[in-house]
């Protein structure tokens, strides 16, 4: 039986998980509208985004893992919103 694995992200896992995540993201509405289309060409557009926001963004980030290779990208950052009660819970 196959385990998937999830773990905080290395920093030099941050390329691959940048191309892993650009693609699940090149055919999404929003990114499609604001790149104007979603080929290769967005695409890496994307993953240049991604680069920076997972190398470089505070924030937590998690890998999901399937023997070793990455399927899998999650970013958290903590919420702290003037007046937000939900943020204090």
């Amino acid at each position: 039986m196959e385990q998937i694995i999830i773990e905080p992200a290395q920093p030099g896992e941050v390329r691959e998980a940048s191309i892993v995540i650009s693609h699940a993201f090149v055919t999404s509405p929003v990114p499609v509208a604001v790149m104007q289309g979603q080929d290769e060409k967005q695409r890496r557009r994307l993953e240049a985004m991604f680069r920076i926001v997972i190398g470089r963004m505070p924030g937590q980030v998690f890998l999901a893992k399937d023997q070793g290779r990455i399927i899998g990208v999650m970013r958290m950052v903590e919420a702290t919103l003037p007046g937000c009660r939900l943020c204090r819970v």
